[in-house]
């Protein structure tokens, strides 16, 4: 416990809110490597989908997401932890919003992209975990994937 307040002298909020922010930049940076080492952001996407699916069937449906989870859990009851999940989903929207412009996606269309990208992903784990079935999950990310694509110019 010394150690703890040693480091974390904020106790348990503080903490918390430290493993949002690391969890959280840790989470963005393993979708945008994926998505960035796909030929095009649909296509990375999916493969988000596809990794994350084997994720959860392997580990028998482990929060594949805890940021989702706490987020809804301090919503209404800790306002500087929900501040803090707030800023690790913008930041989210924000990554997304920058792959999808520099694939040529209109800017009037990435940010609300973005932001439902982020919404499916959280709102499908959900659903997965809840089933405990990959298919509404696997579902999801290719009806994702066919919207990003629908935006991306025709090559």
């Amino acid at each position: 416990t010394g150690s703890i307040y040693h480091f974390f002298p904020g106790g348990k909020d503080e903490l918390t809110a430290e493993v949002l922010q690391t969890s959280g930049q840790a989470y963005g940076d393993l979708v945008e490597a994926i998505i960035r080492a796909a030929p095009d952001p649909a296509t990375g996407m999916l493969d988000a989908f596809e990794g994350a699916a084997r994720m959860m069937a392997s580990t028998d449906f482990i929060d594949p997401c805890p940021i989702g989870t706490i987020a809804r859990e301090v919503a209404n009851t800790h306002e500087p932890l929900r501040e803090v999940a707030s800023k690790v989903m913008a930041d989210w929207v924000e990554t997304l919003v920058t792959i999808f412009t520099e694939a040529g996606i209109e800017e009037s269309l990435a940010l609300p992209l973005a932001t439902m990208s982020i919404a499916t992903i959280e709102g499908g784990f959900i659903m997965a975990r809840t089933r405990r079935d990959t298919e509404p999950w696997l579902a999801i990310g290719e009806t994702l994937a066919a919207t990003i694509r629908r935006e991306l110019p025709a090559t």
